[in-house]
């Protein structure tokens, strides 16, 4: 509509709406996936909007950092609920509760990522706010250097080093599996993070690169990244690069480039939807129909539908024979089928040395 926004930092797509965190102005923009202005949300209530997320029941939660609270609206857009700071010792007296993003599951859990929160996601129960206890801190990664003054020091020459603790998670949002995902903004080995219910990572790929912003999960459970400076990442449920696309604009305002990324969604058919909060702007991708055959090929592989999913990796390897992903697609078909000489000569194609 005439709605203009200002620093939007996040947005959620629910079906057939877009809801759009316009922190600027103080409020959640609703409004169709052609951005046909539905309603305004929040307005009264909300100082700093930073993360939004619809739940199954269509309820709509927001994090709000100068609040320092998490606000559930109706699918009426009246306010419901509201999450503060959870007055339990477990949380910590001193710790603060600065919400960034928040997500929750089918089964009464609120996630809420916290700036400066080194012990990982905060867990809430959604129906009574109880604080449940975090859940996923990143890990501390000890040198070979550390374990040897911890070795040789006295516990009074430990308490004088400066204290190693593990980086805050920055970003998060969980599927409809209830498979939580996790962002941490700055150089780590793990830049994204697939947790299951006991909070153990299940990529097997390590996913790192410079200035993450964002993530959202699509209907195969293909992951997408995208960078504060422009470019998005499409990975696949075992954290392996699919493509990278996008780019930095210097200015000239061309399409499909941005100033600065700070949210990414996709709906059920693929199509993704990227907020530039610089512009305040959202462009939209649809796959080609390459991508279309991959990500076709990719939901038979990764249920186990080796031989079903040859067909559409040759159509893939038709229009690229130099897509690594679609030999060891190849490669797996045959190798059920018994063709050990074509395995191993698609294998190798696929740089699968393993």
């Amino acid at each position: 509509g005439d709605e203009i926004l200002s620093k939007p930092s996040d947005m959620a797509i629910s079906g057939d709406r877009l809801y759009i965190a316009d922190k600027g102005n103080h409020r959640i923009v609703v409004s169709t996936l052609n951005g046909d202005l539905i309603s305004v949300i929040g307005s009264d209530v909300l100082k700093e909007p930073v993360g939004v997320f619809i739940a199954g029941n269509g309820e709509i939660l927001v994090a709000d950092s100068s609040a320092q609270a998490v606000f559930a609206f109706g699918t009426d857009g009246m306010l419901i609920k509201n999450y503060e700071k959870p007055d339990s010792f477990l949380y910590g007296k001193d710790e603060t509760f600065i919400p960034l993003k928040v997500a929750c599951d089918s089964n009464d859990n609120l996630y809420i990522s916290c700036k400066g929160n080194s012990n990982g996601i905060v867990q809430l129960s959604r129906s009574t706010g109880e604080f449940l206890g975090y859940f996923g801190a990143n890990e501390v990664k000890v040198s070979l250097w550390d374990k040897f003054l911890d070795a040789i020091f006295t516990e009074e020459e430990k308490s004088q080093l400066q204290q190693t603790i593990p980086a805050s998670i920055s970003n998060l949002t969980v599927d409809s599996d209830g498979i939580v995902y996790t962002m941490t903004n700055i150089e780590t080995e793990q830049v994204i993070r697939k947790l299951n219910m006991s909070a153990n990572d299940m990529l097997t790929t390590n996913i790192s690169f410079p200035s993450p912003s964002d993530l959202a999960v699509g209907n195969i459970g293909n992951i997408y990244a995208a960078t504060s400076n422009g470019y998005i990442l499409e990975f696949n449920s075992e954290g392996d690069l699919l493509f990278i696309f996008g780019g930095f604009d210097d200015g000239s305002q061309r399409i499909g480039l941005f100033s600065t990324i700070s949210a990414i969604s996709v709906t059920d058919d693929g199509r993704l939807y990227v907020l530039d909060d610089t512009a305040g702007q959202i462009q939209t991708f649809e796959p080609t129909e390459f991508t279309e055959n991959v990500h076709t090929a990719l939901a038979l592989y990764q249920d186990g539908k080796y031989i079903e999913s040859k067909e559409p990796w040759e159509k893939v390897l038709l229009m690229n024979n130099l897509f690594d992903y679609a030999h060891k697609g190849i490669a797996e078909s045959y190798y059920m089928e018994e063709n050990y000489a074509e395995a191993m000569k698609h294998f190798e194609l696929s740089n699968d040395k393993e």
